[in-house]
């Protein structure tokens, strides 16, 4: 329990991947006492402790793990747990959570009770961001709390310079956006959403399938076809490269159609189903697929192309 402090002499505990990433990026990473089961909170020697289980196993296919959340939460049953004993003992100053997506962390109700029963009690703060200047607020939001707000000052300035010069080298090439549908979950098929059509725009695309600053949504094959996309992103929400590639691969063997188009594989974890600074680098590697004569090929590690068409 004597692992800590950041800046601002602070213990969080991080029950969020994203605010896990928006805190090491702010140089914060001391001041984590406790993640999530799902966190990777940087290079520290001494990782700070789990606090949170999940009831689905990432050997479960997307029409297994699809079926469980959809059975747990018909019975109402959380799809995650809060290891409260353990959370109590590490006297936490503030725990950061979201209130965004069951599917995708510990519920925000779930955190308040709980915090609401330590002494001293806990800050909560919740991330809720769904566009892209709601990932920044939150960033600042984060920033604020850890008394690092000049330090946010720069992180933020350098995300936006970087998108600033994507945008300028689409413009000043005067480049057509292609139309590009983003596969969030494979069975179900799934178009992601949130922030990830704002991406695709800034990337230099135009998403076909779903709308800025809502919900991701279940699609029919059909309304896929029907949608004519130039490219198709594989990028199965909060799993790696590997898992989508997998899963791309199988999409294209079962369904012709898919052959003939632009067919790419990516790092959903690292690049576009986390609300946080790394949602740039997801830019610029979306906008690398869909201008390969702007910028240069995306690293193997985020992306990897399916098929040749």
């Amino acid at each position: 329990m004597s692992r800590h402090r950041g800046a601002a002499g602070l213990r969080v505990v991080s029950l969020v991947p994203a605010a896990t990433e928006i805190i090491v990026a702010l140089g914060e990473a001391d001041s984590l006492v406790g993640v999530s089961h799902e966190c990777a909170p940087g290079d520290a020697l001494t990782p700070p402790p789990r606090v949170t289980g999940s009831r689905l196993s990432g050997s479960m296919s997307a029409l297994e793990i699809d079926t469980a959340v959809s059975t747990l939460s018909a019975s109402g049953a959380p799809l995650f747990t809060l290891l409260g004993e353990e959370i109590e003992a590490l006297r936490p100053d503030i725990i950061i959570t979201q209130g965004l997506c069951n599917v995708c962390a510990v519920s925000e109700d779930d955190v308040r009770a709980l915090a609401a029963r330590l002494t001293p009690t806990p800050r909560v703060i919740s991330i809720s961001a769904t566009t892209l200047d709601g990932v920044f607020s939150d960033i600042g939001t984060i920033a604020s709390a850890l008394d690092v707000a000049d330090v946010a000052d720069g992180l933020l300035a350098l995300l936006r310079g970087r998108m600033k010069r994507v945008h300028t080298v689409l413009a000043e090439s005067r480049a057509p956006r292609p139309r590009a549908a983003v596969i969030e979950w494979t069975d179900p098929l799934f178009a992601a959403g949130h922030w990830v059509p704002e991406m695709i725009y800034r990337a230099g695309g135009t998403d076909v399938l779903a709308v800025s600053g809502q919900h991701s949504r279940e699609v029919t094959w059909n309304s896929l076809t029907d949608s004519a996309p130039d490219v198709v992103l594989i990028a199965p929400c909060g799993y790696e490269i590997e898992r989508a590639v997998r899963e791309g691969r199988e999409l294209v063997a079962s369904h012709a159609w898919l052959g003939e188009h632009s067919v790419w594989a990516l790092d959903a974890v690292g690049l576009v189903s986390q609300p946080g600074p790394r949602l740039v680098d997801g830019i610029e590697t979306i906008a690398s697929i869909l201008h390969p004569g702007l910028f240069d090929p995306p690293s193997t590690l985020h992306a990897i192309r399916l098929t040749t068409s």
